[in-house]
């Protein structure tokens, strides 16, 4: 008996075990459950159950603030992520997605904030907008009907073209503009300006049509994007070199709505302007060459040219510095006047001195406009060791020219020597008539 009621206690024992088991297993294995207790679209709190339509206008941006929990974790539930998603447009998808977090079981509610970027050009129509919470285990979406809506006046510049790309200073800049029309309403009369640096220009679009009416007219001169002429702007001519902004003013829509936006544009002041150029007094001047071959004791030459530019006539001169020690320099001629319009040209001849170190020499030419120093050309000339005749080539030069001069005085003398004996024979002859006068030949009568 006693054997028996120690079998029964133990068989209760193990029934109350497996009991316990088969309560407790499920619960373990119970996966986490998330649950979003707050939506809200733009400051607007969305109703889970029962999620209305959220309106917004392309070009904006729809900011999410979501609040949740998790239910049936023992542990924390890692490498969560939170993702907001629209599909549908033709370029891109529109997302956005927090960073990873974790949820507990002992926190009660975490709150995360999402934005996406509505892009001007997106097509007005409803969209879904995608909401998770997920991991490599778990996922949770709540979708949310969103309808994009066109607005009724609204514009966009496409495109800002510069010409040229780096600007120079006292020089024009091009500037084109290229607008779109996003709005549902036809926009006329669209006014563009840019400006610099305090220089202005303004020109008009006359009409720009929106995209609906555009798809059904086949006229072509109804565009939804037009650019605009090439705007002028002359700039400063004291420009110092940098980057400027370049201001872009769209006045549409009766002149109640604005558009503004900015470019840069890099310029080149004086400093690095081109160097045969000299903006202030408007001329230009080249040499033919920056450097000379010269033996020791020659001379060679260098050519400059002068451009007047300007409205008044320049009075040019030079000046050179540092070949004293191994070359003399001189000027022809010493000073170049240009009328407006016209060249002039002044040649810089320079001689070697006779024992000049052979190699490399460097000196400077200085340009001046008056008394002013408008330019300074770096230039260089390559100095040869004069060749010497040999003794033997010497001896030779010297028998040649014996030899010549030799051939010289015996042709003179026989000349001489053929003179005077064409006097001897006519004096002869002139003699011999005078003694034997002439006499009547017979048959032959003389008068």
């Amino acid at each position: 008996m006693e054997g028996t009621s120690k079998m029964r206690t133990n068989l209760k024992l193990l029934s109350l075990l497996v009991l316990l088991l088969v309560a407790v297993v499920p619960s373990a294995m119970a996966a986490p459950t998330f649950v979003f207790d707050k939506v809200e679209v733009n400051g607007d709190a969305v109703d889970l159950s029962n999620p209305e339509t959220v309106a917004v206008e392309r070009g904006t941006t729809l900011d999410l603030r979501v609040q949740l929990h998790v239910e049936n974790a023992s542990d924390d539930v890692d490498d969560l992520r939170l993702r907001a998603w629209i599909g549908g447009y033709e370029y891109d998808l529109l997302e956005d997605m927090t960073s990873v977090f974790k949820l507990s079981a002992s926190e009660s509610r975490k709150t995360k904030t999402l934005s996406i970027e509505l892009p001007e050009d997106l097509e007005g129509d409803d969209y879904t907008l995608h909401v998770e919470v997920l991991n490599h285990n778990v996922k949770l979406e709540v979708p949310l009907s969103v309808e994009v809506e066109r607005t009724r006046h609204k514009l966009s510049v496409q495109d800002v073209l510069v010409s040229p790309s780096n600007a120079e200073a006292g020089k024009p800049v091009f500037v084109t503009v290229r607008l779109e029309n996003l709005g549902d309403k036809v926009e006329e009369d669209v006014k563009v300006e840019v400006s610099m640096l305090g220089v202005s220009a303004a020109t008009y679009v006359d009409e720009l049509n929106n995209k609906e009416d555009n798809e059904n007219n086949y006229n072509d001169e109804e565009q939804t994007s037009r650019s605009t002429k090439a705007l002028m702007l002359r700039l400063p001519e004291d420009v110092e070199t940098g980057d400027y902004d370049l201001n872009v003013k769209v006045t549409y829509n009766r002149g109640y709505s604005v558009l503004e936006e900015t470019r840069t544009v890099h310029v080149d002041g004086k400093e690095e302007q081109a160097p045969e150029e000299t903006s202030a007094l408007k001329a230009v001047v080249s040499v033919d060459t920056t450097a000379q071959t010269v033996e020791q004791g020659e001379e060679t030459v260098y050519k400059l040219n002068f451009v007047n530019l300007g409205k008044e006539t320049q009075l040019f001169s030079a000046n050179v510095v540092g070949s004293q020690l191994w070359a003399d320099a001189r000027l022809e001629p010493s000073f170049v006047s240009v009328p407006p319009g016209m060249t002039g040209e002044m040649k810089v001849y320079l001689k070697a001195h006779s024992d000049a170190e052979a190699g490399n020499h460097l000196f400077t030419l200085q340009l001046l406009a008056g008394e002013n120093l408008v330019k300074e050309l770096p230039l260089g000339a390559r100095v040869v060791e004069k060749e010497q005749p040999t003794p033997a080539a010497g001896a030779a030069v010297a028998d040649g020219l014996l030899s010549a001069s030799t051939l010289k005085l015996g042709f003179v003398g026989l000349v001489v020597l053929l003179v005077i004996v064409g006097l001897v024979v006519a004096l002869r002859k002139l003699k011999d008539d005078d003694e034997y006068p002439l006499e009547p030949k017979d048959g032959q009568t003389y008068y």
